[in-house]
């Protein structure tokens, strides 16, 4: 999902692993580049077509085995809109980098068949090399906005850390639309409810969940802050943030977890109860938010969202700005708060501040967003989930929000 902040796991060699915990040391890309105008709109472009054409798709939408908790790290590549760690598939495994997106629920691998522009300098997963590999054959086809993919469903093991699906579902893709994703990555691992899934697939959360694998029924986020327009120098490897599968990293945040109970399972969806922007209350009654790993921005209905901007002399964007929306830099720190129900969360005004694009002119991270009531009011990315802690429990199905710990495998840069 290139435009979207995108999530992947990277294994490192180095592990410390024990029949309850297998932890990996967090490494984060830096491609050593400013974002770009062309960031800001490729993630809005991918928002909303990936938003529209899920909801339209689905607006009805052992005990003798090792239990474990897994710790997986978290790569940010480039101005906090592509993290990504790594998955292995096949026997003997195949090992991949694969975007981690709460707003989703298949996974899909390129094939080494694939022929379009997208796919070139990419890995795949050769299926004539794994003895596991069973080919189901239906149609599989995926719009995630920057780009659409196509292929067929099959089915394979996939590991993530130390934990290993069988007979997992998901598209081996022959046709991908440029810029979707990245020479580095290979595919995409959804995480949301197999209510949405385009295989009609259990993801391989629920896969672990079945088979008695993961000691709790939760996951865990802690994402790192990188904004590309405070880089100041060039390095291979940096942090990026933590991925916890059945169980919660408690290194990684502070107080209790706050749950809120989702509202449907098909994405973490969260009722919408308050937003303020340098003080002044929105009207966001009646509405609901999906809390989205896989995006960067937050999008929202164009009314409030006009309003948002209304309160800091803002106006949506023209030219190449079309899509977004800008403020004069001269007003300084936006503080933005969100409430889903319980506690009252802060977003960092650097997250707010996208981009600066001239000397008076700033990007915002909020944009318009209309999807009436076929799917979610708002879709909350990775713009405000830096600041949190986040948890997605299943069983009871809940969002999880706490505060950010100093996380032992985090670092700041400023």
């Amino acid at each position: 999902m290139h435009a979207t902040t995108v999530l992947l796991l990277l294994a490192a060699a180095a592990t410390t692993a024990s029949a309850q915990q297998l932890t990996m040391p967090l490494q984060r890309r830096d491609n050593g580049r400013k974002r770009t105008v062309n960031d800001a709109v490729r993630a809005a472009a991918g928002m909303r077509n990936k938003y529209q054409h899920l909801s339209k798709s689905h607006s009805n939408s052992t005990a003798s085995e090792r239990r474990a908790v897994e710790n997986v790290p978290i790569v940010d590549m480039g101005p906090d809109t592509v993290y990504f760690s790594e998955i292995s598939i096949g026997t003997p495994a195949q090992k991949f980098n694969v975007i981690l997106d709460t707003g989703s629920s298949d996974l899909w691998v390129l094939s080494p068949n694939c022929q379009s522009s997208g796919c070139v300098g990419a890995s795949s997963f050769d299926s004539s090399q794994s003895t596991s590999f069973n080919n189901i054959g239906d149609r599989l086809e995926i719009s995630y906005g920057s780009g659409d993919v196509a292929g067929t469903t099959v089915s394979d093991t996939v590991s993530i850390g130390g934990l290993t699906a069988q007979k997992q579902t998901f598209g081996l893709i022959t046709v991908l639309q440029a810029q979707l994703i990245g020479g580095d990555i290979a595919g995409l691992m959804g995480l949301a409810f197999q209510s949405i899934a385009q295989t009609q697939a259990p993801p391989v959360w629920k896969n672990l969940d079945n088979a008695g694998l993961l000691d709790k029924p939760m996951m865990g986020f802690a994402l790192e802050r990188h904004n590309g327009d405070r880089f100041t120098s060039q390095t291979q490897t940096n942090d990026g943030g933590v991925f916890t599968l059945g169980g919660v990293d408690t290194s990684q945040y502070t107080g209790d977890i706050e749950f809120l109970s989702v509202t449907a399972q098909n994405f973490w969806t969260l009722p919408m109860k308050a937003l303020t922007i340098n003080g002044q209350s929105m009207s966001v009654s009646g509405t609901s938010a999906a809390i989205d790993t896989g995006t960067t921005l937050i999008g929202g209905p164009s009314d409030i969202v006009q309003e948002i901007y209304n309160q800091i002399g803002g106006r949506p964007g023209t030219g190449e700005l079309n899509g977004l929306w800008v403020y004069p830099c001269s007003v300084g720190d936006v503080k933005v708060t969100l409430n889903f129900g319980g506690s009252t969360w802060s977003m960092s005004p650097k997250d707010f501040l996208f981009q600066q694009y001239t000397t008076s002119q700033c990007i915002g991270a909020f944009i318009d967003l209309d999807l009436g009531d076929s799917g979610p009011q708002w879709i909350v990315g990775d713009t405000f989930l830096k600041n949190v802690y986040s948890v997605y429990r299943w069983s009871p199905a809940a969002v999880g929000f706490a505060s950010r710990g100093s996380g032992g495998q985090q670092r700041k840069h400023w």
